[in-house]
């Protein structure tokens, strides 16, 4: 069950939870948490499938739906950079640690 206040109207409501959601994603990113990164990543893409789906019953004046996806998927790019650089800062602090682990060990 989602925590999004539901309004009646289930596009809105979809919408509302998928914002919710990528708040969730982000912070996820941001915290380096990968696990809820990995699980959220999963639930986003099922709930952008949905909306896709819910696309041809549009008005075709309502651009709300094009560009909340349109912002989605910005936010998502940018999550995904936030994790890749967080593994790249580990990855190096990894590498620095095993090097003076060896010059320690080779006196």
């Amino acid at each position: 069950m989602s925590d999004v206040p539901q309004s009646g109207e289930p596009e809105t409501d979809l919408l509302e939870e998928f914002d919710t959601l990528l708040e969730q994603f982000e912070k996820a990113a941001r915290d380096g948490d990968l696990n809820e990164f990995r699980r959220l990543d999963h639930v986003l893409r099922s709930k952008a499938l949905a909306l896709i789906g819910g696309m041809p019953d549009m008005e075709p004046s309502d651009d709300r739906y094009v560009d909340a996806l349109r912002d989605a998927v910005a936010r998502l790019g940018t999550a995904a950079g936030e994790i890749q650089q967080e593994r790249q800062m580990l990855k190096a602090r990894r590498e620095a640690d095993q090097k003076v682990r060896l010059a320690y060990s080779r006196k």
